[in-house]
Formats: C-alpha cells, sequence, structure tokens
C-alpha cells in the first residue's frame, strides 16, 4: 500500500519566519539624522560609554573622576560649589564625595562656621593624575585629527550652547 503525504499548509510554516517590510539591502531612513541635538546626543552617549569603560580600569566613574580632578585643582573647595561647576545637583553630590571619602580618596577639612572643605589625600592625587591621563588620551583619540583652531571653536561652540541653560 502507497502512503500518500499531504501538502504542507500555510500553518506549518515556520514560525520564525515573517515577511519583511524592508529590503534587505537598504537601511530605513532616519530622520532625526538632520537635527543637531540627536547627533550630539548620540556622540554624547558613545564618548561617554568609551569613557566609562576605560576610567572603569583605574575604579572610577566619569562622575567620580570629573570631581577628583576639580578636588585636586582647587584644595579645600566646598562641595556645592563642585556642584554648581560640574552641574551635579546637591543629592548626587552628596553620595559622589561620601563614596571618594570611603575610599580614602578625598578627606573634608574644616574652613571654618559649618563650612568643610574637600581636599585629595596622596591616593587621591595619584587617582586624579590617573583619571586625567585616562580622559586626555580618550580626547586625544577622539578628537587629535581635528585641527587645534577647529578644536577650540568646537569647544566654544558647545559650551555656549550648555551655558544657555545656566
Amino acid at each position: 500500500m502507497t502512503r500518500i503525504e499531504a501538502a504542507p499548509s500555510s500553518e506549518d510554516a515556520s514560525p520564525d519566519v515573517t515577511p519583511s517590510l524592508t529590503p534587505a539591502s537598504t537601511t530605513p531612513a532616519n530622520p532625526l539624522d538632520d537635527h543637531l541635538g540627536y547627533q550630539l546626543r548620540r556622540a554624547s552617549s558613545f564618548l561617554m560609554g568609551v569613557l566609562a569603560q576605560r576610567l572603569s580600569l583605574i575604579a572610577l566613574t566619569p562622575s567620580e573622576a570629573s570631581v577628583i580632578i576639580l578636588i585636586a585643582g582647587n584644595d579645600r573647595i566646598i562641595q556645592s560649589e563642585i556642584g554648581r561647576i560640574l552641574g551635579i545637583q546637591r543629592t548626587n553630590m552628596v553620595p559622589l564625595t561620601a563614596s571618594l571619602e570611603r575610599r580614602g580618596l578625598i578627606e573634608r577639612q574644616h574652613i571654618g562656621g559649618k563650612s568643610f572643605g574637600l581636599t585629595v589625600t596622596a591616593d587621591g592625587r595619584r587617582a586624579a593624575e590617573d583619571a586625567q591621563q585616562v580622559m586626555l588620551e580618550h580626547e586625544r583619540e577622539f578628537f587629535g585629527a581635528l585641527p587645534p583652531s577647529s578644536r577650540t571653536l568646537l569647544t566654544e561652540l558647545l559650551g555656549a550652547v550648555w551655558r544657555k541653560g545656566e
């Protein structure tokens, strides 16, 4: 006796095969590509992600690195001034400085009244120098091909944009 098999129905089709609405050879257009703010956000996200990865090798985040570099350059600076300069809210500054203090990288020094200034320890100074080096190498890698005049102009233009929010 001969066995006859039924032809596969559409229900038998593999469930992971779905029709594509976009041909494989084309990439969908991104209408945001012409928006400068979109390009700045994408560039910033990419650059900060790479920087965070590199700073993690010296056990710092980009925020911690910025804070410790600022303290190293401004002995006995007060916490509120750091927050103002770096654009970090007070609620975020407290745990940031507490973490750096707990790790022995900074210490508080009484500067009068109820005020305490922050200063780096010897380990903190080394951490600040290491962070500065990582950040300089990072900038050289991504912006080193720019002529100095273009780099200065870009820095000034971007600074003008974010300073509008102050």
